[in-house]
């Protein structure tokens, strides 16, 4: 029996919902905050740590709803978050490499806005990203790209370099992204509206 390193989770949790003109992740779907599945989602996976980046600022509602899990979730503040997601993940990244050494093989990066993402899912996208954990992985659905997506311990140094609302495209290419196929549409899924979280909560998942 192969018995797969565990890997650590970053949740990113410290965006400013300007499209949604609320913090969208502590609407609720099934009675639960969209962070909080999020968070459940990397730790029924086998996800651990799971570091989850929150504004300065964050809501209290927001620091609640990911307040009641056990010692494997951590808060980690983004103090630059406003300048973009990339100092979200930033944030993530350098607390990671504070906590380990050496180094996880690589690292799984969770949106806090994407509910329906669920331990299946992410547990096979490990699974997949350790079969050749020198590149970064990602699921892909109906031809699209989409997350969680891992990055491999290499590529630390490079989001590391990241700055402002530029995305880890450029390292996902420079690692050599694999796509993982997949018929879940949770992958693609996301609430960046309000009219999509009406859609999502009219659709009562389980």
């Amino acid at each position: 029996m192969t018995v797969h390193p565990i890997l650590p989770a970053i949740v990113l949790a410290a965006g400013f919902s300007r499209r949604m003109g609320r913090c969208k992740l502590t609407l609720t779907l099934d009675g639960e905050p969209l962070v909080s599945r999020a968070v459940r989602a990397a730790l029924e996976a086998g996800l651990s740590p799971v570091f989850v980046t929150v504004r300065p600022d964050a809501a209290p509602e927001l620091l609640e709803a990911v307040s009641g899990f056990d010692s494997r979730v951590e808060l980690v503040p983004a103090p630059d978050a406003r300048l973009g997601q990339a100092e979200s993940l930033k944030a993530g990244i350098r607390r990671l490499v504070s906590r380990f050494a050496p180094l996880p093989p690589g690292a799984v990066i969770l949106l806090g806005d994407q509910p329906l993402v669920g331990a299946e899912l992410v547990r096979k996208l490990a699974a997949f990203y350790l079969e050749k954990p020198e590149c970064a992985a990602a699921p892909a659905c109906e031809g699209v790209r989409g997350n969680p997506v891992i990055l491999p311990a290499g590529a630390f140094g490079d989001a590391l370099r990241l700055s402002g609302d530029k995305g880890a495209r450029g390292i996902l290419a420079a690692f050599g992204l694999r796509l993982m196929p997949t018929n879940d549409t949770a992958a693609i899924t996301d609430v960046d509206t309000w009219e999509a979280y009406e859609s999502l909560s009219r659709a009562k998942p389980s």
